[in-house]
């Protein structure tokens, strides 16, 4: 599977052949199924299909959090939990830091791009204390969803129990 390093920063990881977005991990770690993200909102689906990774870091204090695709960060929240992101092909990936860290009010955060950047696949987007969101009592996942959904053909996520940042999580065919 083609990670960070196989992926020039910078280029995308649409397939020249069907226009297939391939969705990449933002960060190391295991995953889980969207259903199983302890947010309801995020759980039932209803802002978009994705999925749930448990960071490795998340015991260790900061690390960079990195883009799952290529395009422009269209939204970076100012508490610097979370990131909207319309790849280059018109898909729209939401990458939430999280469950209710924005209670957090960027403590722990520190926004590495802003809204109008354009931003490549492995880039990073943020650096978060893990360990910060943990003694907070909140939850660590990092939660990668496609929010147009329903405009697309098919999300597909890639099954696996653990993910190295950069390897494929989930296909999005437009």
């Amino acid at each position: 599977m083609p990670k960070f390093d196989e992926v020039p920063v910078g280029r995308s990881a649409i397939s020249s052949i069907d226009g297939r977005l391939m969705v990449k991990a933002p960060i190391d770690g295991r995953v889980v199924s969207l259903d199983r993200v302890p947010d309801q909102v995020f759980a039932s689906g209803m802002l978009g299909s994705g999925i749930g990774i448990i960071p490795d870091e998340a015991h260790q204090g900061p690390a960079l959090v990195r883009s799952p695709a290529s395009g422009t960060v269209a939204v970076a929240f100012r508490t610097g939990h979370g990131y909207a992101i319309k790849a280059d092909n018109g898909v729209e990936v939401l990458l939430h830091i999280g469950v209710d860290t924005v209670s957090m009010k960027g403590e722990g955060f520190e926004a590495l791009v802003k809204a109008g950047d354009i931003i490549g696949v492995g880039e990073p987007l943020a650096s978060v204390d893990f360990a910060e969101i943990i003694g907070a009592g909140l939850d660590p996942t990092v939660i990668t969803l496609i929010t147009n959904t329903r405009d697309l053909t098919s999300v597909i996520p890639v099954s696996t129990e653990r993910v190295v940042a950069g390897e494929t999580i989930m296909t999005v065919r437009p």
